[in-house]
Order: C-alpha cells, then structure tokens, then sequence
C-alpha cells in the first residue's frame, strides 16, 4: 500500500529541524490559547459588570 503525499511530507518533514522547531512553535500557540480562553472564562463576567457598571454611571441608563 502506498503511503498518502500528506504522510510522506509529513514524514520528511520529521527528518529535519525546522519540524522540531514548528512543534515547539504549536504547543506554545496551544497552550496561550488555552490560557487565554480559561482566563476569559475566569474574569469576563467580572469585566464586563464592571464595563457596565462605569457606562450606566457615566451615561445612566
């Protein structure tokens, strides 16, 4: 059986270094995504009450 194109680039890919390279460089972006979507799901009521709160103070609702 013949091994897809996808595979056999993906597979040369790992020969060299610069796939080590983008490994690191996407379980870095993985992990900041995650921290940012966990950190927006920690404070973003709590933000967006405060936003809110200064606007109807300032502009009254």
């Amino acid at each position: 059986m013949k091994a897809s194109p996808t595979l056999a680039m993906l597979r040369a890919m790992m020969d060299r270094d610069e796939a080590a390279t983008a490994t690191e460089y996407a379980v870095m972006l993985a992990l900041i995504i995650v921290v940012s979507i966990a950190t927006i799901g920690v404070f973003g009521q709590s933000v967006a009450t405060s936003v809110f709160g200064s606007v109807n103070g300032l502009f009254g609702s």
